[in-house]
């Protein structure tokens, strides 16, 4: 069993690990069901009903990228306070071990080459870029939803001037972030603000600002702009630079 072989280890289940970015506008992390670690290791724990060719990539994949999260755990919280997780993992060994019906041994991996050369280093460029990628990716989904919101209630204020109707978004937008529980990535209200900017900053023409307002209720319009600040701030966050356009 995998206590056999890791003896005097301290299990977490349900436990939250953030990793380490290049600045504090977002948080990147993973809930693991079962973690164990001792003085020297650190075993990421799949449970899997089912292990086979159909998961197999699935699993080595989640693998790679919790490995990555785990060796890159923040040392500070958003407060900047010490944090745990960085006590407990920093440093150690980092093992995967898959329990599953299929075998009645556990199944071992780590990313390690022939030469006993940390893989996940090595590769340290390339998984930040796959991570990126899913990252944006994650958010992106939502974009559109971000869009339908801010139409309705453009078009709510109707009988309003352009700029009491941006402001209208923007605090129905901060109404809605005080009543979830996991508060999204100020990249979305920074947006909304820049729109409530460039209209305040035109002519002072109601129909200008209109023209301005209405150009972002164009969905191609309204989506490029969220989609690139978005990116911008997903690369930030991993300290990966942006290509210029020319």
């Amino acid at each position: 069993t995998c206590t056999k072989k890791y003896p005097q280890m301290m299990w977490l289940t349900n436990h939250r690990v953030w990793l380490m970015g290049e600045s504090n506008e977002l948080l990147v992390g993973n809930k693991f069901d079962l973690l164990g670690y001792n003085d020297e290791v650190v075993v990421i724990t799949y449970l899997k009903p089912q292990f086979n060719t159909l998961n197999y990539y699935e699993v080595l994949l989640d693998s790679l990228f919790d490995t990555y999260l785990i060796e890159n755990v923040t040392p500070t919280d958003k407060e900047g306070n010490s944090c745990p997780n960085y006590e407990k993992f920093k440093g150690k060994r980092v093992v995967t071990c898959v329990l599953s019906l299929d075998y009645q041994e556990p199944i071992y991996y780590q990313w390690k080459d022939e030469n006993n050369k940390n893989l996940i280093e090595i590769n340290k460029s390339l998984i930040k870029d796959l991570l990126n990628e899913r990252v944006i990716a994650y958010y992106k989904k939502e974009h559109l939803k971000i869009f339908q919101f801010y139409c309705y209630y453009i078009r709510e204020e109707k009988e309003k001037t352009p700029s009491q109707k941006i402001q209208h978004v923007l605090e129905k937008y901060n109404d809605l972030v005080e009543n979830i529980k996991q508060t999204p990535p100020k990249y979305i209200y920074n947006y909304l603000y820049d729109i409530q900017c460039e209209v305040n900053y035109c002519e002072h023409n109601r129909r200008v600002r209109q023209t301005c307002l209405d150009n972002y209720m164009k969905r191609e319009v309204f989506l490029k702009g969220l989609d690139d600040k978005l990116e911008e701030m997903v690369n930030r966050y991993f300290g990966i630079e942006m290509e210029a356009d020319y």
